[in-house]
């Protein structure tokens, strides 16, 4: 719950509070109704509500991926080659900075 609230206030910063509204009135709603609607494929079979979780496994899947290409191209920005410096100092240390005082 939380990863999913957090990846929608990235996609929407300027709206979180209904982002936050919708998110867990969705979360209610589904909390209610997917017991419901599996009372009523139960009565037909048992072997129809597992097809119906592998229904809903894939809708939540087709959205984790649909939510993962909008977070790549909004949210995390993607770097040129012109952006990456590779920096290499001319002197490098290879002694370190700490000197034995005393020798026991």
């Amino acid at each position: 719950m939380q990863i999913g609230l957090t990846l929608m206030g990235d996609l929407f910063p300027t709206a979180k509070g209904r982002i936050t509204g919708i998110y867990y009135t969705a979360s209610g709603l589904a909390s209610f109704s997917i017991p419901v609607v599996t009372a009523l494929i139960s009565k037909t079979s048992v072997v129809n509500i597992m097809w119906f979780d592998v229904a809903i496994a894939v809708v939540g899947i087709l959205c984790s991926l649909i939510v993962l290409l909008f977070y790549r191209k909004d949210v995390v920005p993607q770097p040129n080659n012109k952006d990456i410096i590779l920096n290499k100092p001319e002197d490098v240390q290879t002694q370190s900075n700490f000197e034995i005082k005393e020798e026991y």
